[in-house]
């Protein structure tokens, strides 16, 4: 049978966690099982699995890490206890006496490698027991705001942390952070939440975020990154923040990346991209920057991408793959150049 989870609306995002692959988005069913907004499948068949959380509005971030399955959005209600925004389950699927309770919506979630703790981004304005605009870092166990205090102006939407967890990456609609100029991008320290010297700027928002290699991948709806024109992607330079030469122009929004292997993937709005048709879904090697034939197609926006060592996981606004219904939540083979776990060359 086609794997084919059948989301009864907008999937927003995805996580895996051994064999399970959370789903969360605005939506009351999957598989025709009653899922209200958050949803855990088996990661090879893609039926829903027992568990069956009650989650009281749109769930639009997620983070699986070290036992914990953190989820952020818009609710106020988790299995009907007070849960304003920002909850936590342990792997036996039970909530967590966990309680930052942010005051506005959370978009964007990350987790350091050792667990301790979560950083979030969003609308909020307060969290954790502390004032925190728009960005924050919260103690997993007491959920606690730490003293770092960034200071962003407007919605936070897109983080990435550096593979020695030493930096943190921002993306979002922001004009300033600490009191510095930062133009919908910035680096925070880890330790201290100090505004790093990486400079650079887009003239748009920013969606999604992508670390690979020294290099940041960034999506959103702009025309210049980096100093240099570009059109809704680009690849920044981790150190010096320059645009590189690659810059790809893409006809609409970019709302999600993600890198594995050798291989960016990207998902938005768009119809074509780098001159060639594509429908909403690509893949490029980062090694040659080129643009690979991998080419699936929705028939609407993809909000999350979810590469595995199998499949790429996908979830959006779409209700049809090529012309067969798949509503929400759909997978799609590997590129070629990434099966049998090769690097894309």
């Amino acid at each position: 049978m086609p794997w084919d989870p059948g989301a009864s609306g907008t999937v927003y995002a995805l996580a895996a966690s051994s064999k399970t692959l959370y789903a969360s988005g605005s939506f009351t069913s999957v598989g025709g099982q009653l899922r209200q907004n958050l949803a855990a499948l088996d990661v090879n068949s893609g039926t829903a699995l027992p568990w069956s959380p009650a989650v009281d509005g749109p769930v639009l971030a997620l983070a699986a890490e070290h036992d914990r399955l953190y989820v952020g959005g818009e609710f106020s209600r988790v299995n009907g206890a007070p849960r304003a925004n920002l909850a936590t389950f342990i792997p036996t699927g039970d909530l967590v006496a966990w309680r930052p309770d942010p005051d506005e919506r959370v978009v964007t979630l990350a987790v350091s490698a050792e667990g301790s703790t979560l950083y979030a981004g969003g609308r909020f304005t307060r969290i954790g027991g502390q004032d925190r605009r728009f960005v924050a870092a919260l103690d997993t166990t007491s959920g606690l705001a730490a003293p770092w205090f960034p200071d962003a102006n407007a919605e936070v939407s897109a983080l990435a942390l550096s593979p020695d967890g030493g930096t943190l990456y921002l993306g979002g609609q922001f004009r300033s952070v600490a009191g510095q100029p930062r133009s919908s991008l910035a680096a925070l320290e880890t330790t201290s939440g100090g505004l790093t010297s990486w400079p650079p700027s887009t003239n748009g928002p920013m969606a999604a975020l992508a670390l690979a290699d020294g290099t940041i991948y960034i999506g959103g709806s702009f025309t210049r990154a980096g100093g240099q024109a570009c059109r809704n992607l680009a690849a920044l330079d981790a150190g010096s923040g320059t645009a590189t030469e690659w810059a790809p122009e893409v006809d609409g929004p970019v709302a999600a990346l993600a890198w594995c292997a050798g291989i960016l993937y990207l998902g938005g709005g768009f119809l074509f991209l780098a001159g060639q048709p594509r429908d909403r879904l690509a893949a490029f090697c980062t090694r040659s920057g080129l643009l690979l034939p991998w080419r699936p197609a929705v028939n609407a926006g993809v909000l999350a991408l979810l590469p595995t060592a199998d499949a790429v996981e996908v979830g959006g606004e779409f209700t049809l793959s090529g012309g067969v219904v798949r509503q929400g939540d759909a997978r799609f083979p590997l590129p070629a150049e990434a099966r049998g776990g090769r690097n894309a060359e």
